[in-house]
């Protein structure tokens, strides 16, 4: 095995959990992926939005777990990996929506805070 894993690890619970959230993970990002060239304004928001909104709520996540983790007990690079995300949705935001109208970047942006918004009360309401 890799790493000198058991073999063991590849029908473990938490190995078949991680495998179904990837399937569910790709079906999800693929759709956005259609939807981000739809004719449909709203598919098209969604679409453009998911990856950055997706990656403003992991950092939200990286800086609420700085403020309320022991330094003991935490890592020490979790504000860069926050920054790092941050940088990365407005990166992507900015590549879909160059040169669009201002409405299509208003309607995505809005869209890219509500994805953000209902990640950061998904982390909330799984990490307790």
């Amino acid at each position: 095995m890799a790493r000198g894993s058991d073999a063991s690890i590849l029908v473990s619970n938490r190995a078949i959990l991680w495998v179904l959230l990837g399937v569910g993970a790709g079906a999800v990002f693929g759709a956005a992926g259609a939807f981000s060239s739809d004719a449909s304004n709203l598919r098209r928001a969604v679409g453009n939005a998911l990856l950055p909104g997706v990656f403003l709520a992991e950092a939200s996540h990286q800086v609420i777990r700085q403020s309320t983790t022991d330094a003991d007990g935490r890592p020490d690079d979790l504000l860069a990996f926050a920054g790092l995300l941050a940088i990365l949705a407005v990166v992507a935001l900015v590549w879909r929506l160059h040169g669009r109208a201002a409405a299509e970047v208003a309607r995505t942006i809005g869209m890219t805070a509500a994805v953000a918004a209902i990640g950061g009360l998904a982390y909330a309401v799984l990490t307790g």
